[in-house]
């Protein structure tokens, strides 16, 4: 799998878990979360694997052999993106990810 795709399928995940906690009393909060995660998934799968933003979660140290790590810091951030709002299209998820990866950088092979 190229990085493009294992950060599509980790955003998948992500917002697989917001739609397993989908509540009554939660005002659309959590569907929310994961269509706008599913949206991001879909961006990211159209990138090629020299995007700048692949490239910058890549010197963040986002990719460790066949996974996406973002770290504690961006999990927490793409798990709670559209949580509270609706604010935010997918570049400014992938814009905002490599600022927010508490992953020493990796200098790109």
């Amino acid at each position: 799998m190229n990085r493009t795709q294992l950060l599509a399928e980790y955003i998948r995940g992500q917002a697989r878990r917001r739609l397993d906690r989908v509540e009554v009393r939660d005002g659309g909060a959590n569907a929310r979360c994961a269509l706008a995660l599913f949206d991001v998934a879909a961006h990211v799968a159209t990138l090629a694997e020299d995007d700048p933003a692949i490239e910058a979660l890549a010197v963040a140290g986002c990719f460790a052999g066949d996974a996406f790590d973002p770290g504690e810091t961006g999990e927490r951030f793409i798990g709670r993106w559209h949580l509270e709002g609706p604010d935010g299209d997918p570049w400014d998820l992938l814009s905002s990810l490599p600022r927010l990866v508490s992953h020493p950088p990796r200098v790109p092979a």
